[in-house]
């Protein structure tokens, strides 16, 4: 008698949204999409790095897989064709500055990132004999742009939050001189 083994394959499908970021499959990273051939019922490991394609003040943050679990994770290979699609959101750096630099700082530092609508609470402080004047932005809008401290909502792109001071001036006192007849 012969005795056969027939292992049957299915085909795995590794993706990412958006495209073509990096995937972690049993341990070797790959740009996504892969298609890989599994034997039904074998283990695998499936990762990714997080942020990625970090350039021109956007990055790629991991939010989850399309067949939910954590970041890394092990799946059982399915009894048919399948597709895990590792899902990312992308984000955006905020700049802040003060304006003139040395009259004031502002807050959160300058370099975070965060996504399209997201609430940011700024807050300008100024030095001794300056005051705070307003905010400007290259992007976003504020709850108020006269009120020192204020929520900013995050647009769809990297944008610089200033806030602007201006020097105190406090008028000189005057003398006036009454003379009576």
């Amino acid at each position: 008698t012969v005795s056969s083994t027939i292992n049957i394959q299915d085909t795995v499908t590794v993706t990412t949204s958006p495209a073509n970021l990096s995937i972690i499959v049993d341990g070797t990273t790959y740009t996504a999409p892969q298609t890989f051939n599994w034997i039904v019922g074998s283990s695998h490991t499936l990762n990714t790095t997080s942020p990625q394609n970090v350039s021109g003040g956007t990055e790629q943050v991991w939010s989850s897989w399309s067949q939910g679990g954590l970041q890394s994770q092990s799946v059982t290979a399915p009894t048919s064709t399948t597709t895990y699609t590792a899902n990312f959101t992308t984000q955006y750096q905020l700049t802040t500055q003060a304006l003139p630099s040395g009259d004031g700082s502002v807050t959160p530092a300058t370099g975070g990132y965060y996504a399209s609508g997201a609430i940011v609470p700024v807050t300008a402080t100024a030095n001794a004999g300056f005051q705070f004047t307003n905010w400007s932005s290259t992007g976003g809008s504020f709850d108020s742009a006269t009120a020192a401290s204020t929520s900013f909502h995050m647009p769809a792109a990297p944008t610089t939050v200033t806030g602007n001071f201006s020097l105190i001036i406090v008028a000189a006192p005057t003398s006036t001189t009454v003379t009576s007849n």
